[in-house]
């Protein structure tokens, strides 16, 4: 009995010893599965990393999105493939230099978005880096490419600002595996001296336009003044050339009138003569019969010939 107890519970040692090594070894494999899976979003892609190795494996390429089993240990290292943002906002706004030696804080924002084909080529180059050297690259291209304008120009030409410093990012940033790069400006401030400077001139320049804007009236009211004047001058000159020739007309239609009134008088005089068959005496005292009846009483009458017609007054 007691050697067969012996053996039984020997036996029933090694049982429980070896269910608890295969729950062990279980409970392993199960981990290391488990460490052996990475996801990748929709918006990533990355690139395979041997964390017990220490080092990226570029020849396995880039992983695109999905639930991607690795060896136990590996993971990714990820980039994003949405567009982002680089915020020179607010207290973060770039000292600009400009054409005119002065510093002008201008807020900028950056987009960009990370070529996904370039993810090896780039963390081969920068490491985890990338966006602190992007970020250094962005602020040497602001300020060189804000040192053309003028102060003013930050105000009158915003538009023409931002393109070239849209332009000198996207140069600058030429090699980097980056695309889709924009700029937006937000508010400029400038030094209060010269702002002080900008506004008197701006003033003065307003008060001498008042000034011309004011001469110029007063020339345009005397040219006004002259124009009307001389206006008046030949209304007068026409109106006495009008009156003159009204007064011709006038003397011209009289004469004409007693003219037809005398021949009308030497025609019907004439036919008379000829009607009763007068002789001159005859016809001249028929005339001076009827002038005799035509006047009155106290009336003085001058008879006076001139050829065959017979003028009479009183």
């Amino acid at each position: 009995m007691g050697k067969g107890d012996g053996k039984g519970r020997e036996g029933e040692g090694c049982f429980i010893a070896g269910v608890g090594c295969g729950t062990m070894w279980l409970i392993i494999a199960c981990s290391l599965l488990g460490t052996s899976f990475d996801v990748l979003k929709p918006t990533e892609v990355g690139i395979r990393y041997n964390d017990p190795g220490n080092r990226m494996l570029y020849d396995q390429g880039i992983y695109k999105n999905g639930r991607h089993c690795l060896s136990p240990g590996h993971s990714f290292e990820k980039f994003t493939t949405q567009l982002k943002f680089v915020d020179f906002m607010g207290k973060r706004r770039q000292a600009c230099w400009t054409k005119d030696k002065q510093t002008v804080n201008v807020e900028l924002g950056v987009y960009y978005q990370i070529d996904p084909k370039g993810v090896i080529k780039l963390y081969k180059k920068y490491g985890g880096n990338y966006l602190t050297v992007w970020k250094a690259m962005i602020k040497q291209a602001i300020k060189q490419s804000t040192k053309y304008f003028d102060t003013t120009s930050f105000f009158e030409e915003r538009h023409k600002i931002l393109m070239n410093i849209t332009a000198a990012i996207v140069s600058q940033l030429g090699d980097e595996q980056v695309k889709n790069v924009s700029c937006i400006m937000g508010n400029v401030q400038i030094p209060y001296a010269f702002e002080s400077a900008v506004t008197t001139k701006v003033v003065t320049q307003q008060s001498e336009l008042t000034e011309l804007i004011s001469r110029n009236y007063t020339l345009v009211l005397a040219d006004t003044t002259l124009v009307n004047a001389d206006a008046e001058k030949r209304v007068k000159i026409i109106q006495a050339n009008a009156a003159a020739k009204a007064s011709i007309i006038q003397a011209e239609a009289n004469t004409q009138a007693e003219e037809l009134k005398e021949q009308a008088y030497a025609d019907s005089y004439a036919y008379i003569r000829d009607a009763l068959n007068f002789t001159d005496t005859q016809l001249m005292k028929y005339i001076w019969a009827q002038s005799l009846r035509d006047q009155s009483n106290t009336a003085k009458l001058v008879v006076g010939f001139d050829g065959s017609s017979i003028k009479t007054s009183t």
